[in-house]
């Protein structure tokens, strides 16, 4: 959605070091630098959706050249032009007089756990700009990563080989920016470092062949860290694997406006109970294996919002989480058990209203299903006597 025609363009240079590509909508950019045999430097600006459409269709070598108003593209089957832009000058250049900084060396795939830890979390809510990306914390130890969107939070801690860093830099990056830094660092080989330098009001990723800048979010981060209770009366283990199954089959049925789930957690028999309930679709019950902690409470009913329980389990990378809480309707915080992040996901329960709520334990199941039996069994059975008649 380019604000102006040469935020629609990008950017092709040839220069010694081969051919860039530009690309920028003024907060954010990318820069690529690939392999290219330069007989001539030079620059032009083309509209970024033509370019991408002609070379798509193309393969083989392509020799590209600029002449009059065009950019002249030969490839082994002909050539095709496009109308250069004339206002290449005009191209934002966020990184023109950013200073100078003390570099982040940090390894590629782990900055992609990180962001995959925490991006979901992140507001999307324009109108609250500065939880519409993570807050980073980097010291001379480690690199801690927040998001939240006033509902829930996300957050991450790993440890660095190296850091130069004196005071703490803290700073939040745009979610859009970093999805996109999470998509290039994916395609990425293994064993790639990514160098992340932190200036005034902008930050840049650097991997090989490839810088990202991104304009920072102003304001101070929300501190996330108080929302987090220091104590906890609760504490239930489950298998992360089974439980994320029945959450998505419930998800099926859970009505799309309130996304409600009902969670009855009952120690005793080791058992909680999901239910849901949609009026146009129906309702939904699971049942899962927990593993309490011995002074947890009998029985407890929280209520959720079962997207973000979803993606709170789905974001957790370990075969068993354990979830901690107080009251019903107070934090609710879920960590991974044994694996190499710090971690953890916090979700605000919501308070549920459904029309045939099911808080049944296993327990009472178990008393139910066996009075049925003995009511059935003490019904007296009808015999037919059979009379033989000898004519």
């Amino acid at each position: 959605k380019p604000i102006t025609p040469i935020i629609g363009c990008i950017i092709l240079k040839a220069d010694e070091n081969g051919l860039i590509i530009k690309s920028s909508n003024i907060n954010f950019s990318i820069y690529q630098t690939i392999n290219a045999e330069i007989i001539e430097e030079g620059q032009v600006a083309v509209s970024a959706q033509s370019l991408k459409k002609v070379i798509l269709s193309l393969k083989g070598e392509l020799d590209l050249s600029l002449e009059d108003s065009y950019l002249i593209i030969k490839h082994e089957t002909g050539q095709c032009r496009l109308i250069k832009n004339s206002s290449v000058e005009e191209f934002p250049n966020i990184e023109a007089n950013i200073g100078e900084c003390t570099p982040v060396s940090i390894a590629a795939k782990k900055l992609q756990t990180i962001l995959n830890s925490v991006l979901y979390s992140s507001a999307k809510d324009e109108s609250k700009m500065i939880i519409t990306g993570a807050n980073f914390c980097i010291d001379t130890v480690s690199i801690k990563a927040s998001a939240t969107d006033g509902h829930r939070m996300a957050q991450v801690s790993l440890p660095l080989d190296e850091s130069k860093v004196g005071d703490t830099l803290s700073f939040t990056v745009p979610n859009k920016a970093l999805t996109e830094i999470n998509k290039i660092i994916s395609a990425t080989d293994e064993n790639i470092n990514c160098t992340i330098s932190v200036y005034e009001n902008i930050v840049a990723f650097t991997l090989p062949g490839v810088k990202i800048l991104s304009s920072l979010i102003d304001g101070e981060y929300p501190q996330v860290s108080k929302l987090i209770p220091a104590t906890f009366a609760n504490e239930f283990f489950i298998e992360r694997k089974s439980f994320l199954e029945s959450l998505k089959r419930i998800t099926n049925i859970a009505d799309k406006k309130h996304k409600s789930i009902a969670i009855n957690i009952d120690t005793k028999s080791c058992k909680a109970i999901m239910f849901t309930e949609s009026e146009n679709i129906g309702d939904a019950t699971e049942c899962i294996n927990i593993r309490p902690q011995a002074e947890s409470i009998e029985t407890l009913n929280i209520g959720f919002n079962i997207e973000y329980l979803v993606e709170a389990v789905e974001n957790t990378a370990t075969d068993e989480i354990v979830i901690k809480c107080n009251e019903p309707l107070q934090p609710v915080v879920i960590y991974p058990v044994g694996g190499l992040l710090d971690q953890l996901s916090l979700i605000m329960p919501m308070q549920i209203k459904l029309s045939k709520l099911k808080t049944e334990t296993a327990e009472e199941k178990d008393i139910a299903t066996t009075k049925q039996r003995k009511t059935t069994t003490s019904k007296p059975k009808n015999r037919t006597t059979k009379k033989t008649v000898t004519a």
